[in-house]
């Protein structure tokens, strides 16, 4: 894991297993199945904060070009989907309405 995060995170989760590590080194035989526990936890928490800053990464490569085209695609989806008659002009107003309602 420690090869594959990004890099600006390589001294947080140094920083954040120095306590993991010590609890479970020091655990009893009765504490043990608890700190194995948190070890897994921590695991699982620095493997969805790669996965974000995965997302986040594509995105940011992405944003170029759907800032470019990005609009004229929306429209082409919208049109092609009123063509077909799975999205209607009124179901869309209501949908918009409801949406101004709730904020």
């Amino acid at each position: 894991m420690s090869q594959l995060q990004a890099t600006s995170r390589v001294l947080e989760t140094a920083a954040k297993w120095v306590p993991v590590c010590e609890a479970m080194e020091s655990a009893t035989a009765e504490e043990r199945p608890r700190a194995f526990c948190k070890a897994l936890e921590f695991l699982l928490e620095r493997l969805n904060t790669m996965r974000i800053d995965t997302a986040n990464a594509r995105l940011r490569q992405i944003a170029p070009v759907i800032q470019t085209h990005g609009l004229e695609y929306e429209r082409t989806k919208f049109a092609e989907k009123l063509q077909s008659g799975s999205l209607t002009l009124e179901r869309t107003e209501v949908a918009f309405l409801f949406t101004i309602v709730e904020s």
